[in-house]
């Protein structure tokens, strides 16, 4: 049986198994009284942590055929994701690798490097990402649909600083990419 718990210092008492409460005016019955806690008192209980399980996301599954690796430098202008028409250029490139093969499956990922928060850093690679994956439906639209991934700064192609700590915007350039990544359909 559910009951409400008067809080500490209010009005409430329970008699009976009811509680009565001048302020709400509400009711409630009860088998048994729920245990008092001091205000402010935090109640230790352990954390159970699960691990990841294994990825069962086809997208991962199969062989690598090709992986493009696009810097988001030349796709995109700083902190936007709308394709430049000169990233349109590799995008082509790449279509034309893609109409040789058959049985495939594409994963579009994003990514970013360190500068701004991890939510922001994410949200952006997805944005990337979902513009490539457009581009690509709408440049073919009999090409397999691809899946779409954002990483934000958490898989970086390389370090973001040099090793006395300062920035290094060469590494930071590395990370700012967009991957499609062709796996076989068939063969597994």
């Amino acid at each position: 049986m559910w009951a409400i718990a008067p809080r500490a210092g209010s009005r409430s008492s329970a008699r009976n198994g009811r509680s009565s409460s001048s302020a709400a005016g509400a009711r409630a019955t009860t088998a048994e009284a729920w245990p008092s806690f001091p205000s402010g008192d935090i109640i230790g209980l352990p954390v159970v942590t699960m691990p990841e399980a294994p990825s069962t996301d086809l997208a991962d599954e199969g062989d690598e055929l090709l992986r493009w690796v696009l810097s988001g430098d030349v796709l995109f202008d700083f902190d936007q994701a709308v394709i430049r028409p000169d990233g349109e250029k590799d995008l082509q490139a790449l279509l034309e690798e893609l109409k040789q093969l058959e049985d495939f499956r594409l994963t579009v990922e994003g990514h970013t490097d360190s500068k701004g928060t991890d939510a922001y850093n994410r949200d952006l690679s997805r944005r990337r990402a979902d513009s490539v994956a457009a581009w690509l439906a709408s440049a073919s639209p009999a090409l397999p649909l691809p899946q779409v991934r954002a990483y934000g700064e958490t898989r970086p192609a390389a370090s973001n600083e040099k090793p006395d700590g300062s920035d290094d915007p060469a590494g930071r350039q590395l990370n700012r990419r967009v991957e499609i990544i062709v796996r076989a359909t068939t063969g597994n």
